[in-house]
């Protein structure tokens, strides 16, 4: 139902909605394709967003995104990539999402630690990101 509404409307819930199914049902590489999608619509698609009009649910966008890299072997690579300085967007102004995703990366990965430190990366520029971030720290970055 989410591929037909996609065809019809390249928006964030047909995307996000197929991301979280496809994460039901196991099929990572799908749900990565879909989270991506999100990515697509929200800063270059028709109505990009800006970091100011944030809400929650593109967090989990995010989060789920790492979460499907994890699962298929690719969140220490896609880690290196953020580490290593090379911009993954052209606007300034989402380079300010890099610090968010390394941080639900190393959640991923077992690093509370590490994603602790994106947060205060972030609170120093963005406190809106940086309170997303710390939700998702407090509540998913417990230590196993």
């Amino acid at each position: 139902m989410s591929e037909k509404a996609i065809n019809l409307r390249k928006g964030f819930e047909p995307y996000y909605n197929l991301g979280l199914a496809n994460m039901e049902l196991g099929r990572w590489a799908k749900a990565k394709a879909a989270f991506y999608g999100v990515d697509e619509v929200l800063f270059y698609g028709d109505h990009p967003i800006s970091v100011d009009s944030w809400e929650e649910r593109y967090t989990l966008a995010f989060y789920y995104l790492a979460r499907s890299q994890a699962q298929l072997g690719e969140a220490n690579n896609v880690i290196w990539i953020l580490e290593s300085g090379r911009r993954v967007y052209n606007q300034k102004s989402l380079w300010a999402l890099r610090p968010l995703r390394l941080g639900c990366l190393y959640l991923w990965v077992g690093k509370r630690d590490a994603a602790i430190a994106q947060y205060k990366i972030l609170k120093k520029n963005n406190s809106k990101l940086a309170a997303e971030l710390l939700k998702l720290i407090k509540k998913h970055g417990k230590p196993a």
